[in-house]
């Protein structure tokens, strides 16, 4: 598609995000996504009977799944949402988290992914954490416009942002410092594994990638709000290691995990909030989230009885028995299938190390034979160096002796 407007279709797994999901579903369906399918991991706050209340305002727009007491496998659910989405009308897929606002951008992005040419099959954005005041309240959404402060990164940090988990838990590197890894966008209808996260394809027929620049697409990530969510966080980590996952994916949620054991949560909110005299992380102030938030406040606004108090439990109208045991026999097949993938390459990798030994063999080979040449060759010019030199001696020494007989000759006639 080279002009006009893609049709994008939008995922979200989630668990206990209300109210914060209220707007960033709303901030979805008003600026970026035509649809929005939201799969609700076993909430406890309210957040299905919220996303019920969001679902009659905006209708056949917001599809709700609740997943019950199945374990965190996201990149099974999201697998599962990409495969019903393959047979609808959509062009892209935006898999996205609660706690990311896709800021408002001069061109929507349903533009600017139409003018992606028809080779790309993932196309690659900015996630930039935001940090919250100290004071910030979870349950007055309205506080969101407060949040002004964006984080400014270290560089030298990406390379190991999965790495410094331990530095983040000991104090030793402020988990605003580390950028967040960029995700993907995935064309609808490729068939294409998702890493958890969104961060890149998990297979090895990932399609080509493009990269959309800051001023087409960004994300603002707000990933500490407050101390509550901070043991939200920890708990999370629980859920990614009893999913199977290693500490590498998810450790922001593992290095929390490990500060509320040591039970430093408060000293490490006062560490990652922007005080009221202004101190706290590297930040530059920013209203662009700000202005974002404010529209789909206004809309949230306009729903009466939207942010009322849940209700709990609230059971969506879903099969959820047979969707919970399709993800679990996905997530099973993946990682079977990223196993056999993974040594595969292995071996590979192996071949790789012969070839390349063979080839430095060769090379080796066909050095020693260039010298081997260069060497024969400057034997070659002495030898006809000491061949040319009695040729000339043996001319010298004939022309002398025959200058002799010569000489005999013509005494002998006298």
């Amino acid at each position: 598609m080279s002009g006009g407007r893609a049709r994008v279709a939008g995922v979200m797994v989630v668990r206990d995000e209300w109210p914060l999901l209220a707007v960033t579903v709303t901030n979805l369906l008003v600026h970026h996504v035509d649809r929005l399918t939201v799969y609700d991991h076993a909430s406890t706050d309210g957040t299905m009977d919220g996303l019920l209340r969001l679902q009659r305002h905006w209708g056949d727009r917001l599809v709700v799944r609740q997943l019950g007491d199945v374990p965190f496998l996201q990149a099974a659910i999201v697998t599962t949402a990409l495969v019903e989405i393959a047979f609808e009308p959509f062009d892209w897929v935006y898999v996205c988290d609660a706690d990311e606002i896709a800021l408002v951008r001069e061109r929507p992005l349903a533009e600017v992914l139409a003018a992606v040419p028809a080779h790309v099959g993932l196309v690659r954005y900015e996630v930039e954490n935001w940090i919250a005041p100290h004071r910030f309240d979870t349950v007055r959404v309205d506080d969101l416009t407060s949040v002004t402060a964006r984080a400014c990164v270290d560089p030298s940090l990406a390379a190991s942002a999965d790495q410094v988990g331990d530095r983040v838990a000991r104090g030793e590197v402020n988990y605003f410092s580390v950028p967040f890894a960029s995700k993907v966008i995935v064309r609808n209808g490729r068939s294409v594994w998702l890493a958890p996260g969104a961060h890149f394809a998990d297979d090895a027929m990932a399609p080509d990638e493009a990269s959309l620049t800051r001023d087409d697409f960004v994300v603002a990530h707000l990933p500490l709000l407050s101390v509550d969510r901070l043991a939200r966080r920890a708990d999370q980590s629980l859920a990614l290691r009893d999913a199977g996952l290693d500490g590498t994916h998810g450790w922001q949620s593992h290095a929390v995990a490990d500060v509320a054991r040591a039970g430093s949560l408060r000293g490490f909110w006062d560490a990652h909030s922007i005080h009221e005299d202004g101190t706290g992380p590297a930040h530059v102030v920013d209203e662009e989230l700000a202005r974002t938030i404010e529209v789909a406040l206004k809309v949230v606004a306009a729903s009466p009885g939207l942010l009322d108090p849940p209700i709990e439990p609230v059971v969506a109208p879903v099969a959820v028995v047979t969707t919970s045991r399709a993800i679990v026999s996905l997530h099973e097949l993946q990682r079977s299938l990223r196993a056999q993938i993974h040594a595969r390459e292995e071996q590979l990798d192996a071949k790789s190390a012969e070839i390349a030994w063979l080839r430095s063999v060769v090379e080796d080979l066909e050095r020693f034979r260039a010298t081997a040449d260069e060497v024969r060759a400057a034997e070659l010019r002495e030898l006809d160096a000491v061949r040319d030199e009695r040729d000339r001696m043996l001319a010298s020494q004939t022309w002398r002796w025959g200058r002799r007989l010569r000489r005999l000759a013509r005494l002998g006639r006298r």
